[in-house]
């Protein structure tokens, strides 16, 4: 499988909307059936599980098992990490996405690393424009 840059940053944004801590400190946690549910008009389920253990391989996010569906381990989201908000800050937002994707695609690869690297170069280069 390739790892789809847009649906990296779909399941992040849309864990951040999602997910919740209670006011006695539980978290929620959120199934990747339930991602795929929330996302599925543009992803297919497996690229979004696939998407998921990427995120989680990168220290973006946080899992737990919880249960068992179909014979398949039920994989439950409960938190995005401090790095994950990080990474999400500057992929967040679009006039940055698309210069982001643009380097990505240029190099021609489309990982975790590239992204956060040409993120953190896009962002050095916002944060140029306003030192005097």
């Amino acid at each position: 499988m390739t790892l789809d840059a847009d649906c990296l940053r779909d399941v992040l944004i849309y864990l951040e909307d999602n997910l919740t801590l209670s006011d006695n400190g539980v978290y929620n946690n959120i199934s990747t059936y339930t991602i795929c549910g929330g996302l599925s008009d543009k992803y297919t389920h497996p690229q979004i599980r696939y998407t998921v253990d990427r995120l989680e391989e990168a220290g973006f996010i946080k899992t737990c098992f919880n249960g068992v569906k179909d014979g398949a381990k039920i994989k439950q989201v409960y938190a995005i990490t401090y790095e994950g908000h990080i990474f999400l800050d500057s992929i967040k937002p679009a006039s940055a996405w698309s210069k982001i994707k643009s380097i990505a695609s240029k190099i021609g690869y489309v990982s975790v690393p590239i992204l956060s690297n040409a993120a953190s170069s896009v962002l050095t280069d916002a944060i140029s424009k306003f030192i005097p």
